[in-house]
């Protein structure tokens, strides 16, 4: 099973919130799990639309009202969803700096980001 299947019957499991969906999206693509198809695949099933970053702040989830950069994608689920989430603190720290280093956000977005308390 691939990692994009494990991510669909996740979806049907009614269980996640779409935040938290979008962010297993995030999660799974920064980490190289799934390919930019699966992530625009991924993401149409949640109502949005993903478009990969070429600049720290851009938009890369639209669903016409409600925008996400990674920064603000990332913030609405330590805010909404990770209070109650299976992933470990680690692993989105990690994920952080793995953004940071792929030129997705900026030195000063990490820290904020790490500092959000994971």
């Amino acid at each position: 099973m691939t990692v994009r299947q494990k991510i669909e019957n996740l979806f049907a499991s009614g269980v996640f919130s779409t935040t938290a969906k979008l962010m297993m999206v995030l999660y799974y693509w920064i980490l190289s799990g799934i390919t930019d198809a699966d992530a625009t695949a991924l993401s149409l099933e949640c109502g949005y639309t993903f478009t990969k970053p070429t600049t720290t702040g851009a938009v890369i989830l639209t669903d016409g009202a409600t925008t996400y950069t990674i920064v603000t994608l990332i913030t609405a689920y330590h805010n909404k969803d990770f209070s109650n989430s299976y992933v470990d603190g680690d692993d989105i720290t990690d994920m952080i700096d793995d953004a940071k280093s792929a030129g997705y956000i900026t030195a000063d977005e990490q820290t904020t980001l790490k500092g959000l308390g994971w």
